[in-house]
């Protein structure tokens, strides 16, 4: 895995926004909100704040801005808040781990601006690639990319968040990650059925996510895992049955993201982003995920033209958000 030497992003023009304009960013997860204010300079976005905030602590999204803001004596030209769930109607979201009903008419006294767009969360790490650092950026296959082709954006963390970045910049968020196991031998079969009996449907997020493998360890073990995703990452190095948990979850995200990429016909790339990605997508496992990803039979030689990456930064979503915010300045 090595640094992708060179930048190939394209943030956007930025060359008819007024200097000096100010956005509001936003990264509402289930555990955590995290809000930023950038500020737009000569060389770019620069960020002026960031923090995070226990969102069990909060009872609404817009307590937790007008916190910020008020705290901080900021104020905003436009915001962009990426959210953990579905849109149920425009400017409306149902929060996923959250019991917020998140409303852009309610946000609005406390952004002072009606200049504000509500995404899904996965869209926002989407739009980030467009502005991540290129030192962020990890190859571990360099494929060719086509610079006019769409890229994939997949997010390993506690679920599987997918989507679709268009070569006109666009994103879009996806379910993909909720698409049906497919199972390729007879480990994969039984661990299906074994699923099966908990969950009825099982879907890929069931195993390529990092609340999956709990469930992939506890079928290895023949009960009920109680080592968490991180522990099992742990103790992969000692442990059988742990390294055996990491390797077919490895596999999975693999597999899955090949799927994906020739779904999306992502020329321009495939993406790994999320918690569980920047902590266990290491030098010495990337290889696994490489070798189940161009498993694919007769498209294998479509999908070695597809690079795969790992963006090593948690901001990611952040970073999309501020990008989306300052086009509506």
């Amino acid at each position: 895995m090595k640094k992708k030497g060179t930048s190939h992003m394209n943030p956007i023009n930025t060359s008819t926004q007024p200097m000096g304009s100010k956005v509001l960013a936003g990264d509402i997860g289930g555990t955590n909100a995290r809000l930023a204010v950038y500020q737009l300079k000569p060389d770019g976005l620069e960020l002026v704040i960031q923090k995070s905030y226990p969102s069990s602590e909060m009872t609404s999204l817009e307590q937790v801005v007008a916190h910020f803001l008020e705290s901080h004596q900021l104020t905003c030209d436009a915001a962009c808040l990426g959210l953990p769930g579905p849109q149920s109607q425009p400017g409306v979201y149902n929060l996923t781990n959250l019991p917020w009903l998140v409303e852009a008419e309610r946000l609005y006294p406390a952004l002072q601006t009606r200049k504000l767009v509500l995404v899904n969360d996965v869209e926002a790490s989407a739009l980030g690639v467009l502005g991540v650092p290129a030192d962020d950026l990890f190859c571990i296959h360099d494929g060719k990319p086509d610079p006019d082709g769409n890229r994939s954006v997949i997010s390993v963390g506690t679920g599987l968040g997918v989507g679709i970045l268009s070569p006109s910049g666009r994103a879009s968020a996806t379910e993909s990650g909720h698409g049906t196991f497919a199972p390729q031998n007879d480990f994969d079969v039984a661990l299906m059925k074994h699923l099966q009996k908990k969950f009825g449907h099982v879907s890929w997020e069931r195993v390529a996510s990092g609340s999956g493998l709990p469930w992939i360890h506890a079928f290895l073990v023949n009960g009920e895992s109680r080592l968490t995703a991180a522990e099992i990452a742990k103790q992969s190095e000692n442990n059988e049955a742990c390294a055996k948990t990491l390797e077919k979850f490895l596999q999975y995200v693999g597999s899955v993201a090949g799927s994906i990429a020739l779904t999306q016909m992502a020329t321009g790339g495939v993406y790994f982003c999320g918690g569980v990605a920047n902590k266990m997508f290491t030098p010495k496992r990337t290889s696994i995920i490489r070798e189940a990803f161009l498993e694919k039979g007769r498209m294998k030689p479509i999908l070695e033209r597809m690079p795969l990456y790992i963006i090593k930064n948690e901001n990611l979503a952040i970073i999309g958000a501020a990008q989306r915010a300052l086009s509506l300045v």
